[in-house]
């Protein structure tokens, strides 16, 4: 074998060497992926799903696959709301007179949530352990603004919607287990579905609501302050319309306390603002 011979062949196992490993390296990626969200295969089936989901224990693995999706909020929203039809997945169907024919299946990501959801009276342990940190996700700051928000909105909307889900987190409410520090999604949960459901707001169990996220204290009662005075703007005929409140959970940690003109009841700030104000660089950032 000539030298030019023996170079070509060495080039050719070098970049072979090259490929197996960057190959492998890529595999070893998408493994350790796969491990962190064990979920996601699940949570893609399921989507397609014709029916809806059987036990408690697919509705808490549903969710648990929503939960993966920390990473990226907004795909978790735009796969729960949109309606596209899928590229990959078709349904072989038989007519009445023997012919087949192909229909793109569709995801139904709200159903199946809403169907995840029903389970909540089942399993004492489902609101505090998946609920709570599901509606935390969703209210993280990039799903409560801009574009998102309308999405936002329209999910919240429905999942309230699911019977027996506010009964049930009303019982643990009344038992005292969830600890303050951890009841912040569930106050914003119903701020927002209050401030954009005109029905909610005239419903007299809202109300009832209120008085248990109070006494949690913390980012809870940040949230019931304000819920509170939406329920009571409806309760003098101004429940027409949308309150529009854009709030992310992490907003009931920061709300108050940051000079001397910020109440964390809104209706006792002055339109002035003091020096304190003006010194903490807040009116900079709002004007």
């Amino acid at each position: 074998m000539s030298p030019t011979q023996t170079l070509q062949v060495t080039s050719m196992a070098s970049a072979f060497q090259g490929g197996s490993l960057r190959w492998a390296a890529g595999r070893g990626r998408a493994i350790s992926s796969m491990a962190q969200k064990p979920h996601r295969k699940f949570f893609d089936k399921i989507m397609l799903r014709e029916g809806q989901l059987q036990s408690c224990e697919e509705g808490v693995r549903f969710i648990s696959a929503c939960r993966e999706f920390e990473d990226d909020p907004v795909d978790l929203l735009y796969r729960l709301t949109s309606h596209k039809a899928s590229g990959t997945w078709i349904w072989r169907e038989e007519d009445c007179r023997g012919n087949i024919r192909h229909v793109r299946m569709h995801e139904a990501g709200d159903r199946q949530l809403r169907a995840a959801l029903a389970f909540a009276s089942e399993d004492p342990g489902f609101v505090p352990k998946h609920l709570l940190p599901l509606l935390a996700l969703l209210g993280s700051p990039t799903l409560c603004r801009g574009a998102c928000k309308p999405l936002l909105y329209n999910l919240l909307g429905s999942v309230y919607r699911v019977p027996g889900l506010i009964h049930a987190v009303q019982q643990v409410l009344q038992s005292h287990t969830i600890p303050s520090s951890d009841a912040g999604p569930l106050g914003w949960f119903f701020l927002m579905v209050a401030s954009s459901n005109p029905d909610v707001r005239c419903d007299p169990d809202w109300a009832n609501l209120v008085e248990p996220l109070l006494k949690l204290g913390g980012p809870a009662a940040t949230a019931a302050q304000q819920l509170e005075v939406v329920l009571a703007g409806a309760a003098v005929g101004m429940g027409q319309g949308s309150h529009n409140v854009t709030l992310a959970v992490e907003d009931l940690h920061t709300q108050g306390g940051r000079h001397d003109n910020d109440d964390p009841d809104f209706r006792t700030i002055k339109i002035l603002p003091t020096t304190a104000e003006v010194g903490s660089g807040v009116c900079e950032r709002h004007m």
